[in-house]
């Protein structure tokens, strides 16, 4: 096993500890959620997006992991990217159904642009999509 697949389990594994940490931990001392919290969301998931694209590097590299194993990396490596991009594209699609209903349909008394009020909108539908579509393009690695 890589060293790269080893630190990817190990932040996954601390980054899921914490998640179940949270409500357990917040019955008896509610203070201690916001130190969990943080280390969550400053700590844990910036690792853990940052190990798995060294993670799923590595999938390429070695040719001697067992396939069930790749299977599993690839899994807990493609979760943050497949998150982010769902995220990215939900956002932009609601950003352009928001333009184009108050456009089209009924303009709301909190809207106060025009068709180019697209903004963002197109540019993260664009950006989700080609996140996603990035986990299962097959990359030569020289």
């Amino acid at each position: 096993m890589s060293k790269e697949v080893k630190k990817l389990y190990f932040v996954f594994s601390a980054f899921v500890v914490n998640i179940i940490a949270i409500p357990i931990i917040g019955v008896h001392a509610q203070e201690l959620v916001a130190y969990i919290i943080f280390t969550l969301c400053v700590v844990l998931l910036p690792l853990y997006v940052l190990y798995s694209k060294d993670a799923l590097a590595s999938i390429g590299r070695v040719s001697n992991m067992p396939a069930h194993q790749s299977i599993v990396v690839w899994v807990i490596a493609c979760l943050p990217t497949l998150t982010f991009g769902l995220l990215a594209i939900a956002i932009g699609v609601s950003i352009v159904a928001w333009v184009v209903y108050n456009v089209l349909i009924e303009r709301q008394p909190e809207y106060s642009g025009a068709f180019l009020g697209l903004g963002l909108g197109p540019g993260l539908l664009c950006f989700g999509l080609l996140l996603l579509k990035s986990l299962w393009i097959k990359r030569k690695i020289v």
